[in-house]
This record gives C-alpha cells, structure tokens and sequence, in this order.
C-alpha cells in the first residue's frame, strides 16, 4: 500500500513538472488567481522570517528547502508534495494557511475537529477532497510523529498571520 502511495504521488508530481514545461509567461491569469499569488508571494517572506526568527533552532538552512521552513519538513519528506508559495503536487502552504485563517474548526472523516487537531489528522492519516482528486499520503499512521505533526501545522498556519 506504502508503494502505491508513493507511486501516485512521484507519478502525479512528473505530471505536475511536465504539465508546467510550456511558456508560463503568455498564459494569461484570471485576475483572482493573480491577485490570490501576489498576495502569497508579499505575504510568505515575513511570515518565514518572523517563523525562522521565533523557531530559529527548528530551521534548516538547505537550498533545498525554502527559507523558514521547519526541519520537521525536510524529516517527513513534506517537500517532496508541498512549498510555501507555490502548489508543487500538493497546494501551496500559504493557500492552505489563507483557505483556514480565521476558522476554528476542520472536517475530517466525516466527522468536525478543532482546526490544529483536524489538520494534524489529515496529515497524519492522509485522505483527499479538500484541495482536488490528488490524495496525500498518510505521513504517520502509528502516530509516533505527532510533535513534528503538530509544529507543521502551526507552521502551516502562522503563514498567512
């Protein structure tokens, strides 16, 4: 099952990068989405360097990953699917913090959560729906990862505050 997973996901990420390879820059934009990634790209820089300033032993300095990013992402290989503002195979972080600015709550499974507690589930346990057909693997179904879980979150989170 592990395998398959990973297969979907290296599979639609080659999609995703070929899918990319055309001239992007004579693609016109919807003036929504435009607007939607001027503000991503404003807003992700301050919010990774408060977050890298708060949590300073918890950054990475790699060219591999973005700046600010805790390491807990580059540990549970987050960066494979997910960048801060950019949708790689899996939506942009700063689209996720955006789209749960404000809420308090997060439906999982059929079944409402308190919003770190139901996004730390998704996380951990996988599932898709809520950002298309792609799924997301599940990162720690034993639940023995739940601090990295829980910081990844917060991190997720904080970037559009």
């Amino acid at each position: 099952m592990k395998n398959s997973c990973i297969k979907i996901v290296l599979i639609g990420g080659l999609v995703s990068i070929l899918a990319g390879c055309g001239d992007k820059e004579q693609q016109p934009k919807p003036a929504a989405e435009a607007a939607t990634q001027q503000t991503i790209l404003q807003s992700a820089p301050a919010a990774a360097s408060q977050l890298s300033q708060a949590n300073a032993v918890n950054v990475v300095p790699s060219a591999t990953l973005e700046i600010g990013m805790p390491a807990a992402a580059s540990r549970n290989n987050c960066t494979a699917c997910h960048a801060i503002n950019k949708k790689v195979v899996g939506p942009a972080w700063m689209s996720v913090s955006l789209k749960y600015k404000g809420a308090d709550k997060f439906e999982y499974g059929g079944k409402e959560y308190p919003l770190v507690e139901g996004l730390m589930m998704k996380v951990s346990l996988g599932g898709s729906g809520h950002w298309g057909s792609m799924p997301m693997p599940a990162i720690d179904a034993k639940g023995i990862k739940q601090t990295d879980i829980k910081e990844l979150v917060q991190f997720v989170l904080g970037l559009a505050k």
